[in-house]
């Protein structure tokens, strides 16, 4: 025996929306007399079980992507700190030689000027 959105919705302790809802997530229904929306309560029951079957995997699906994403974006980090650690110990280099060849000029340009 079919029901009504109405009956099927008091039946399933749900708003007669979220039954509309379902409806447009593939919940199976069939048109009544007068265009009236009716669900088979069996058929919809086993629709609703398939259905939080399906979410339940979903979200498994979902936190084991999100898990994924996790260590990707910790790895990316990872390697973002080690890029900019060693573009610091490079500009920290090229300063300590620039440093070092100011001063051999500088002797160079002393010793030169003495012999003069």
């Amino acid at each position: 025996m079919f029901m009504t959105v109405r009956e099927f919705a008091h039946d399933e302790g749900v708003s007669q929306s979220t039954v509309r809802r379902w409806i447009d997530e593939g919940l199976p229904t069939k048109i009544g007399p007068a265009g009236i929306i009716l669900v088979d309560p069996e058929e919809g029951r086993d629709w609703l079980l398939e259905r939080d079957d399906r979410t339940a995997d979903d979200e498994a699906d979902d936190e084991a992507d999100d898990e994924a994403d996790d260590e990707a974006d910790d790895e990316a980090g990872d390697e973002a700190d080690d890029e900019a650690d060693d573009e610091a110990d490079d500009e920290a280099d090229d300063e300590a030689d620039d440093e070092a060849d100011d001063e051999a000029d500088d002797e160079a340009d002393d010793e030169a000027e003495e012999t003069w």
